[in-house]
Order: C-alpha cells, then sequence, then structure tokens
C-alpha cells in the first residue's frame, strides 16, 4: 500500500482521481482527497479540485471520520460539477472524460435515506433494476445483418438456425442451416 503524500496544498491525499479535459485545450483535472482529521468535537476531510476554475483546498465536515470522508466525495462532486456547468456555458464543446467515459459516471452519488420505509423502496428499486439486467444479459439477442441489399434475420434453436433472407427483388427462401 502507498503512503499517502503530500501536495503543494499541504495536506495528504490518500486518493486521486485524473480526468481528462477535451473542447478547449487538452489538459487533465485532478480530484483529491485527503486524510479525515479531528477537529474539536467533530471531523474534518480536505478535499481538492485542480484543473477547472478554484483550486483551493476545501473541506468538508462530518460528526465522525466516516462521515466527513463521504462529504469530501460529495463536496468533489459537486464542485465539478458547478464548474464544468459554468465553463460549459461558454464553451460548448468542453468535455471532461475518464477513460473515454463521461466523468459523472466515475463518482458516486450518495442518497439521503430518511426512514425505514424509504430505505426499503430504495432497495427494492435498486434489486429490481439489477434483476432486469442480468436477464438482459442472458436473453439471446435477435441480430439484424445487412449484406449486399439483403437483410439477414437468425433466430436461435436446437438444431441450428433458422435464415429468412429479404432480397431486393422481394423473393423470399427459407432455409434450415447449421451453426
Amino acid at each position: 500500500m502507498r503512503k499517502p503524500q503530500k501536495n503543494g496544498s499541504g495536506f495528504r491525499a490518500i486518493a486521486e482521481r485524473r480526468f481528462k479535459v477535451s473542447g478547449l485545450s487538452s489538459r487533465e483535472v485532478t480530484i483529491r482527497i485527503g486524510i479525515p482529521e479531528r477537529e474539536q468535537r467533530d471531523s474534518r476531510c480536505p478535499f481538492q479540485v485542480v484543473g477547472l476554475s478554484n483550486d483551493a483546498v476545501r473541506y468538508a465536515y462530518g460528526v465522525d471520520s466516516l462521515q466527513a470522508l463521504n462529504l469530501a466525495l460529495v463536496g468533489a462532486r459537486n464542485a465539478v460539477q458547478n464548474d464544468v456547468r459554468v465553463l460549459s456555458a461558454f464553451h460548448r464543446k468542453l468535455k471532461l472524460t475518464l477513460n473515454g467515459q463521461p466523468w459523472d459516471l466515475s463518482l458516486p452519488i450518495w442518497v439521503c435515506v430518511f426512514d425505514k420505509e424509504q430505505l426499503g423502496r430504495l432497495e427494492a428499486f435498486m434489486e429490481k433494476l439489477r434483476a432486469t439486467r442480468r436477464r438482459a444479459r442472458r436473453r439471446p439477442r435477435k441480430r439484424t445483418a445487412r449484406w449486399l441489399g439483403t437483410r439477414r434475420l437468425t433466430c436461435g434453436c436446437s438444431s441450428g438456425r433458422w435464415y429468412v433472407e429479404r432480397r431486393r427483388a422481394r423473393r423470399a427462401t427459407l432455409q434450415h442451416g447449421s451453426h
């Protein structure tokens, strides 16, 4: 395990993520999350977004170090979101990505839940979504391909595949082929 490194801002970063900026210039934006520290009765966690507009170190406060760390992630996400919204108003082609994906897919979204009933509904919704995605991955897909003006529809069956071809001359044939 790597030792947390101090950066130029004076806090030790325990987590870091780099995004690519495209559209207005090629550069990087870095999010740094620091080590939560005790401050009187509460805890605080430093975070920094470098490369957009405000590179200042900010702090998230919580009742303990875990809450402060979680709120630092929320604060970093909100800081990037606000800066991207403001900058993209002036630069329409501005994009912030991580490995080709939009930046917001790579940072967690935290949801406040106020009672057990609301938590139950949220968990049921998430489980239903996971089950739907699992079924969709297992289900074979019908594939459509085009070759020189011919559309070929395939349907899986145990003895082989049935092909229905429709030619430009609108002549349809049905033939049984093997895999």
